[in-house]
């Protein structure tokens, strides 16, 4: 970066297009609001849909698996910056351990959910 730049959550303003001087006006952005708003929906819709997942494991240990794994997830979405990669790939074996059922509307709400807040990874 030059001496006038500056970074800002993510998202960068270079040159002197901000400075003594200068009006700027812009809509407002509540990322922050967005953002924990989709963590609170995702929780609820895992929270929704647990014992519709563990009623797809045929065994009780394949029950155990999904209830580990669900598990790891809701504790990783319980702090204020989730890890990401962490949620993504636990989900990823929830939905291969599921088979069938990993195509019904709430479990693609939540892939949907974990895609938007985490990426495709």
């Amino acid at each position: 970066m030059n001496d006038n730049s500056m970074t800002v959550n993510g998202g960068s303003f270079v040159g002197s297009a901000v400075g003594a001087g200068t009006n700027i006006q812009a809509g407002t952005t509540t990322v922050g609001e967005v953002r924990t708003g989709q963590l609170n929906d995702l929780r609820s819709a895992l929270a929704g849909a647990r014992e519709q997942i563990l009623t797809a494991a045929t065994t009780p240990d394949g029950r155990a698996v999904l209830r580990y794994e669900l598990q790891q997830i809701e504790e990783t979405l319980a702090v204020p910056e989730p890890a990401g990669p962490v949620v993504r790939s636990r989900w990823e074996q929830v939905r291969k351990a599921i088979g069938p059922l990993a195509v019904t509307a709430n479990i693609s709400q939540i892939t949907a959910l974990i895609i938007t807040l985490f990426g495709r990874g």
